[in-house]
């Protein structure tokens, strides 16, 4: 299977959508929709088995590779909800990579390592907040640690980098500033009066910390990153896409994309991904009335045809 880019077909008023808000004020907004493929003949029989009804046999999933993938991605997918709703490039953010200079081969060893690092840093700076990911080293075959720090009590942050080497005290330390842009030239972390590290944007290091590649080999059940008490999840809903529209008229649409997922021997599409971004542009008590009425009319026809539905059901009943 593999992913290429679509056509960008307007969603239907029916389809269901699942709303992810940002407390950025943006909004994604995505529908998938299932195509017919090869798996309709497929009736699941346990967690081991599934019965094949074109072939008529019994076959066995491949549990160990199927659930490593899925649940990784599934990981993923939340952790970078996670770090799209509290990092946004702002200058009381600092992204921090911690390595170890012996080999360690066992996860919770590294959580644990970490947890007494970020223990001992906030007992001298205690608004920070933190989400961390965990990396394997291929080369060495040891696991490492990248780490977004958020000061919540204050607008700037700044750690000495040998007061964070002497706290982590189990290898090296690379500490950055965060920018908005990837264009952004940041100052040096440790010499304020000098323009030396291009900085990339906060986007291109949530995209950093959650790609799959260096974290296949963490075994199923383990969670491959953690979160500190301050961090918040986005608020998610799942509806249909003219109530999301209904309930956000003060909101517009700035970008949209259209995935098609591809079966590679035959090219059949397997589902079709339109992912959708708003941005929230005036604040409720700014929608003209025009769009008040024509909001209310909205709601008064789906209220209608739901009775209508009721009525028609009623009088089969």
């Amino acid at each position: 299977m593999y992913f290429e880019q679509g056509a960008n077909n307007k969603l239907k008023d029916t389809d269901r959508v699942k709303v992810t808000k940002y407390r950025d004020e943006t909004i994604e907004v995505k529908n998938v929709q299932h195509r017919n493929n090869s798996l309709t003949n497929i009736v699941k029989i346990s967690k081991r088995e599934y019965y094949n009804k074109k072939t008529g046999k019994i076959c066995q999933y491949k549990i160990e590779d199927k659930k490593n993938i899925s649940t990784l991605r599934n990981n993923m997918k939340k952790l970078k909800q996670i770090l799209k709703n509290n990092f946004f490039g702002e200058k009381n953010e600092i992204f921090v990579t911690l390595t170890t200079q012996r080999v360690v081969s066992s996860i919770n060893e590294m959580k644990k390592a970490f947890n007494s690092f970020f223990r001992k840093l906030k007992r001298k700076y205690n608004g920070l907040e933190y989400v961390y990911v965990l990396e394997l080293q291929e080369k060495r075959n040891s696991w490492h640690i990248h780490t977004l720090i958020k000061d919540l009590k204050n607008k700037q942050l700044f750690i000495d980098i040998k007061e964070i080497e002497q706290m982590w005290n189990k290898g090296n330390c690379c500490v950055k500033r965060v920018g908005k842009q990837s264009n952004e030239i940041c100052k040096n972390y440790n010499d304020i009066n000098k323009n030396e590290i291009r900085e990339k944007s906060i986007e291109g290091i949530i995209d950093y910390m959650t790609k799959t590649k260096t974290k296949e080999h963490i075994p199923v059940g383990v969670k491959p990153w953690g979160k500190s008490k301050g961090i918040i999840k986005p608020e998610v809903i799942k509806q249909t896409y003219s109530e999301f529209k209904e309930n956000n008229l003060d909101c517009e649409k700035v970008q949209e994309t259209t995935l098609l997922l591809r079966n590679t021997e035959k090219g059949a599409i397997l589902n079709r991904i339109k992912t959708e971004k708003w941005k929230r542009t005036k604040s409720k008590g700014e929608i003209n009335n025009g769009e008040e009425i024509h909001n209310i009319k909205r709601k008064y026809r789906i209220i209608r045809n739901k009775c209508k539905n009721n009525e028609k059901n009623f009088r089969k009943g």
